[in-house]
């Protein structure tokens, strides 16, 4: 005797795994676009100062890296959150909207990509010394295209999951 479909336990549960499914999508996305809006933040402050500071001479352009020491390391944290997101997100969406989602995770992988030889080295020169080197320009100028640089993945980035969260919403309707 074949057990009648209306009876499944499967069929029976869609009604109450349906919504907790959205609703724990809904909560991902939140943490994403959260942690991946805060994790550009620090960088678009970066850019936004930028032409001020290429106008400094070398000992005022020094002494601003005084500001962000007690910052460095951790806002960063948002962006491991981020990073942690997309998996996950990403087994909570249709199939045919992971295109998306693969694009904002790549748009994070990159910042460590840019950070890590452009902005970290010259964080390392500036905290060891007092006194600006005679290559200071260079430095300064490394460190801050090297900001920008971010600034535009974690933008792309935050665009990209913005346009899906919007397109996945309206599918839900």
């Amino acid at each position: 005797m074949r057990a009648s479909p209306w009876t499944s336990p499967i069929i029976v549960a869609l009604p109450v795994a349906v919504p907790l499914l959205r609703r724990r999508r809904r909560a991902l996305r939140a943490v994403a676009l959260c942690s991946t809006a805060v994790t550009m933040g620090l960088p678009l402050a970066h850019a936004l100062e930028m032409p001020a500071r290429r106008r400094l001479d070398a000992r005022q352009w020094w002494l601003t890296r005084l500001l962000y020491l007690p910052w460095f390391g951790r806002a960063g944290h948002a962006e491991g959150v981020a990073l942690l997101a997309a998996p996950a997100l990403a087994g909570l969406v249709p199939s045919a909207r992971r295109s998306a989602l693969a694009a904002w995770a790549l748009l994070l992988i990159a910042n460590p990509g840019v950070f890590l030889p452009l902005v970290a080295p010259t964080n390392h020169q500036t905290l060891r010394l007092v006194d600006p080197p005679g290559n200071w320009r260079q430095l300064r100028d490394r460190w801050e295209f090297g900001h920008l640089a971010r600034f535009a993945c974690h933008a792309g980035a935050l665009g990209v999951l913005v346009i899906e969260a919007a397109g996945d919403s309206s599918n839900e309707r």
